[in-house]
């Protein structure tokens, strides 16, 4: 089982609206990473990807749906709405069971302190 997120990086570069991070407010790449729930290992990575022309869900179809097993799903935050509940677990849809949020919660605080 994977927790997806995306992050954005800082470069050193002139405003270009596809470099901007919403994020930095200033030009950077974005990347997937890919952690395994059991151990915290990053099993996946995938970038750069333009900030400015790709959101997290996007970068998700381009690439690790394609890896995954028949009926396999990731804990995700809500930027992967598009994909659920086919391939994501989000938080806030109607599929999300609400005894699962506590667990989702360390899920996402683990993956958010691996991605700064």
């Amino acid at each position: 089982m994977l927790s997806v997120d995306g992050t954005d990086f800082r470069i050193a570069k002139s405003y270009e609206k596809p470099f901007y991070s919403f994020k930095f407010k200033k030009s950077g790449f974005r990347y997937e990473v890919a952690l395994c729930i059991k151990t915290g290992d990053i099993c996946w990575w995938s970038g750069p990807y333009l900030p400015g022309l790709w959101n997290d869900n996007m970068i998700f179809q381009d690439g690790l749906v394609h890896h995954l097993e028949e009926g396999e799903r990731c804990e995700t935050d809500d930027g992967y709405r598009g994909s659920a509940p086919q391939y994501a677990k989000c938080p806030g849809v109607v599929e999300a069971i609400p005894d699962n949020a506590e667990m989702q919660q360390r899920v996402h605080n683990r993956q958010k302190t691996v991605n700064k």
